[in-house]
């Protein structure tokens, strides 16, 4: 049941996309970006599909290659050219590999599925044209996948290109323009680690001091326990702690 649903609202995203393509009102922007995580996370959305059918799901991207595009409609783009590849390729492998030409960065999805007639390449960017499904059986899609692609290229400045004969697989490929390396996202704040601190329990309840110091040691903490107030001032005496813990009950 959970395949069908999300069958059903990957045809109703292509429907929405369609219709707002239609009716023009899809934007796109040009901001730079690394290209290697938007990739990465789309090939590791796919591999579970590909997997089960015995197909390997491979990316080829330098970790440091920028373009400047619009990062939504790319990755729309990339998302409906992965789901052909997995739909038509039962073997082999499905590749996505991104590569720097100069000023441009060259964009491929490849297979090694079944292939496309050379009087196919252009039909195939119609709108709810599919190869072998006259039938229409709902099962194959929609077929609005690749017209989504073409024209989202178009508004990104680009054209995507096929290259692909019966039997050999197919290679759809468009070029972006390249960025200079971006500075890396930088690293998330932690919290300041407790390691060597010196923490003072004071509490009645052996139960309690017990909980404690094996919590704070876990955290890498030195703990010193009192059992009350005498005890505590005794601890005090022995060097001051970084951190008391005290039951407010204590007078």
């Amino acid at each position: 049941m959970s395949e069908a649903v999300r069958a059903l609202a990957f045809e109703l995203d292509q429907l929405l996309d369609v219709s707002k393509l239609d009716a023009g009102i899809v934007k796109v922007g040009r901001e730079p970006f690394a290209l290697q995580p938007l990739l990465q996370r789309l090939t590791d959305q796919t591999a579970g599909a590909a997997q089960r059918k015995g197909v390997a799901v491979e990316l080829r991207c330098d970790p440091g290659l920028a373009v400047v595009s619009d990062a939504a409609q790319l990755e729309r783009i990339v998302r409906n050219l992965l789901d052909n590849a997995v739909k038509y390729t039962d073997r082999g492998a499905i590749r996505v590999d991104a590569e720097r030409r100069g000023e441009l960065v060259t964009l491929v999805v490849a297979d090694t599925g079944r292939g496309i007639p050379a009087a196919e390449h252009e039909r195939i960017f119609e709108e709810f044209y599919q190869i072998d499904n006259p039938e229409r059986d709902r099962r194959h899609g929609l077929g609005l996948g690749l017209a989504i692609v073409r024209r989202l290229a178009a508004l990104l400045g680009t054209e995507v290109t096929v290259e692909s004969e019966p039997g050999a697989g197919a290679r759809f490929a468009l070029t972006l323009q390249a960025h200079a390396p971006l500075p890396p996202e930088p690293a998330a704040q932690t919290a300041p680690s407790p390691v060597s601190l010196h923490v003072l329990v004071i509490d009645d309840e052996a139960s309690v001091r017990s909980a404690m110091r094996a919590l704070l040691e876990a955290l890498g903490c030195r703990v010193t326990t009192a059992a009350g107030g005498a005890e505590g001032v005794a601890a005090l005496a022995q060097g001051p702690p970084d951190i008391v813990l005290a039951d407010l009950r204590k007078h």
